[in-house]
């Protein structure tokens, strides 16, 4: 199986291709400032991704998938702040977050899978990705537990 292949790297491939066409409209400051820095963050997940998957070690993988999180963190950051500055309307802004947001969570899903594909592995990446599967379980919980107490209000 190729990197082409896995749902990560079409998603990530997806939203690099939205980043790039939106950027390309900009003026030419925005382009030189925020546009370059978000391109190469786009850029960057992709290429991490690739590079990860490439590797055969455990370690290095995970290391270079991490890097491509922080690189879908770095960004989601872009965008907000090019909405901030309003060179990215604000529903175009949330439709690319959102879509980072879901390629983050299957990222994270994704080092879980070769973390179980390799009990034997017991580097640093193991405690990242359970605590981050965690802290994404646990805001969902509560994400829940709030819409079920505005349910309640509501209906008082």
């Amino acid at each position: 199986m190729s990197v082409q292949s896995l749902r990560i790297y079409v998603l990530a491939q997806h939203i690099n291709s939205r980043v790039t066409t939106q950027v390309l409209s900009w003026t030419y400051l925005h382009q030189q400032t925020l546009g370059k820095q978000i391109l190469r963050s786009a850029d960057s997940i992709t290429n991490n991704i690739s590079e990860g998957y490439a590797r055969v070690r455990t370690g290095e993988r995970l290391q270079l998938l991490w890097y491509a999180e922080g690189s879908i963190q770095e960004t989601k950051n872009g965008v907000r702040r090019c909405v901030q500055r309003r060179i990215l309307d604000e529903k175009a802004g949330n439709e690319l977050e959102t879509q980072l947001t879901r390629l983050s969570i299957s990222l994270i899903e994704f080092m879980h899978a070769i973390l179980v594909k390799d009990p034997e592995y017991n580097g640093p990446y193991r405690r990242k990705v359970e605590e981050r599967r965690a802290w994404r379980r646990k805001g969902r919980k509560e994400s829940e537990e709030e819409l079920r107490i505005e349910d309640t209000e509501s209906n008082d």
